[in-house]
């Protein structure tokens, strides 16, 4: 087969342009909102400390957080509640409820964030985990001696003994003739140890705190 030399040169002037056109990447998966999901580092793992940043919208528990989603920091402190839908209108009622972890001042504002699992009364509070204990700030509560915990590594920080999965049941306050039910919670109570926080607050105890009295340090002789 033969070329003239005419074809050879525009074939040699074409090379160039054709190596020089860089290659095209696809374009990350939409979300439903047509942005662009975050990337996630799965292997990314942060202190259990709340200091809450507002990122691309979203409340994170820390900036360590955001940054494992890939989400920029806007601003520190949690964002500003969104305004509820155009059709979804509540009152100021504050009769809090806790919905997917948030507190709501009320089941209508909870329903409106679309919020899955609302249960009654504000979120508990997440604990530190003690010492140099590092743990990831999912949300997956626990339920370790009587204490609700933020996930199993930081009830395992803790220490707890005995770990069940899901929040801690709420003890009712005690009525009339003082019953308890016999389940063993152990609170201190005004430096008593009692079986659960009922029975200390039918004993009347003025100062109740989760789990056994710490022990008090013996006395050393001279």
């Amino acid at each position: 087969m033969y070329f003239t030399l005419s074809a050879l040169v525009a074939a040699v002037a074409v090379l160039p342009l054709c190596s020089a056109v860089p290659a095209v990447s696809e374009p990350p998966a939409p979300t439903s909102q047509g942005k662009a999901a975050p990337t996630v580092d799965a292997g990314c793992i942060c202190p259990a400390i709340y200091a809450p940043v507002c990122a691309g919208g979203k409340t994170y528990p820390n900036a360590c957080t955001a940054n494992c989603h890939g989400a920029s920091v806007e601003h520190s402190g949690p964002c500003k509640e969104p305004a509820p839908e155009s059709n979804c209108i509540c009152t100021a009622e504050w009769n809090p409820v806790c919905g997917d972890g948030k507190t709501y001042g009320n089941i209508c504002m909870a329903h409106c964030a679309k919020a899955q699992s609302i249960t009654k009364g504000e979120c508990p509070k997440v604990p530190e985990p003690e010492g140099n204990c590092i743990c990831t700030a999912e949300w997956n509560p626990v339920c370790g001696d009587g204490k609700t915990y933020g996930n199993i590594c930081m009830a395992h920080c803790a220490k707890a003994q005995s770990i069940t999965k899901g929040e801690c049941p709420k003890v009712p306050e005690p009525e009339g003739n003082c019953v308890c039910p016999l389940i063993y919670l152990p609170a201190c109570g005004d430096g008593k140890t009692y079986g659960n926080s009922c029975e200390a607050r039918c004993a009347k105890a003025q100062s109740i705190t989760e789990g056994e009295c710490p022990e008090l340090p013996k006395p050393t002789t001279a």
